[in-house]
């Protein structure tokens, strides 16, 4: 008698911010290839006689995108692509004054609604079998803590689904676990026990840096050549971007090009401006050389940053205006000078829709952010000035695009 094996598909979710905390917690250490392999192995012993099957066809991570490089969220989408899990990016959306701390910028909008979403549509609709009747997947693994996940359980369970969520229980992690999602999943696994876990080797391997270390021995025809170590060169440069949202990151723009750094590399105590005069030693960083990475990354990353020249006071927006330091733009914030090609660049760095088309709005909250202003002109006379760059959509909401 001959037994056939069943495919067991495993569909796997993250809420990627909250991922992308634990990931950034561990010191970027995560190998999500091993840690895929360790829950198709965990899969196995529950279920003998089946062979799980890792569908890298629906496995998604969930984020928001701004239109400036997260240089830190670029590498860790870019590490989660080489374990065959692809990214759904949604624009932030832009609160002025609305959050908690009083703060305005931009903050993530219906990624948890979205990522629930995905998981209903997979379950009726497979790229691979299309005939095959529902459920097109048998294990939904979500990482993720939020309790709003949670309700949706018992409507996947309903589907015969059985769920495994993987967490990372720590205080410091900015997101913590909810106990409604872990009492509501079927099997729920803590990154932290597989951590400690030093009689698998498996689990070990997935906490193991995926670059090697600097300390890996050299061969034994460069042994015999001592090493001449170079102190980091100090380079100046400008204040051209800091996160609003977090104020945990920024980037500093010079003539060789853009470094991201984080506010723990900060060794000053004054507050940092946009445009304010900086030094800092540059870090380099062993990423990929075929085209996968935006090359702003390439550069590498700035630390131990001080103020330039404390004693002045940080240039005001008209000064900062003036010396042309704002990001991506080259123009002042006052509308009658913006030239065709500064609008241009506005529009480019928001978030496309349907048809090519920014929405007006996220246009002119990026105005807002760039220059601490509304802009003095309507957005709409602005770009009528031009009718053979950019094309305006007045339903159902309004928007642009560029045409020439």
């Amino acid at each position: 008698m001959i037994t056939t094996i069943k495919d067991i598909i495993a569909n796997f979710y993250l809420d990627g911010n909250y991922a992308f905390e634990i990931w950034r917690y561990l010191h970027k250490e995560i190998n999500f290839e091993k840690l895929i392999e360790w829950v198709l192995r965990f899969i196995k012993a529950l279920q003998p006689d089946t062979n799980p099957v890792f569908n890298r066809h629906c496995s998604r991570c969930f984020m928001g995108e701004s239109a400036w490089i997260d240089v830190l969220r670029e590498e860790f989408l870019h590490q989660l692509l080489k374990s065959g899990i692809s990214s759904v990016r949604r624009p932030l959306k832009f609160v002025d004054n609305n959050l908690s701390d009083g703060k305005k910028g931009y903050k993530e909008d219906a990624n948890d609604i979205t990522l629930v979403a995905h998981a209903f549509y997979d379950i009726m609709v497979s790229p691979i079998a299309k005939e095959t009747p529902p459920p097109q997947y048998n294990y939904l693994v979500l990482i993720a803590g939020d309790s709003d996940f949670a309700a949706c359980f018992d409507l996947l369970k309903a589907f015969g689904i059985k769920i495994i969520v993987l967490y990372y229980d720590v205080d410091k992690i900015k997101r913590p676990t909810s106990d409604l999602i872990i009492k509501s999943a079927d099997y729920a696994i803590s990154l932290e026990s597989l951590m400690y876990d030093r009689k698998d080797a498996l689990a070990q391997a997935i906490f193991k840096p995926i670059h090697p270390s600097s300390s890996t021995k050299l061969p034994k025809f460069q042994e015999k050549t001592p090493l001449q170590l170079q102190s980091p060169a100090t380079e100046t440069g400008s204040i051209k971007f800091i996160d609003a949202y977090s104020n945990s990151w920024g980037i500093i723009e010079t003539g060789e090009g853009d470094y991201h750094f984080s506010m723990d590399s900060v060794k000053t105590t004054e507050p940092l401006n946009k445009g304010q005069r900086v030094k800092f030693t540059v870090v380099k960083r062993p990423l990929p050389n075929d085209g996968s990475v935006p090359k702003s990354m390439s550069n590498g990353k700035a630390t131990d940053i001080l103020i330039d020249n404390p004693k002045i006071a940080p240039p005001s927006i008209q000064q900062k205006s003036e010396e042309k330091l704002q990001p991506n733009l080259t123009c002042s914030p006052t509308t009658s000078q913006i030239s065709e090609a500064d609008l241009k660049k506005l529009v480019a760095g928001c978030a496309i829709r349907e048809g090519g088309f920014r929405l007006l709005s996220e246009v002119g909250a990026a105005y807002k952010f760039l220059y601490g202003d509304k802009p003095e002109r309507p957005l709409k006379e602005m770009f009528a000035d031009y009718p053979s760059t950019f094309e305006i959509c007045n339903t159902p909401a309004a928007s642009v695009r560029i045409i020439g």
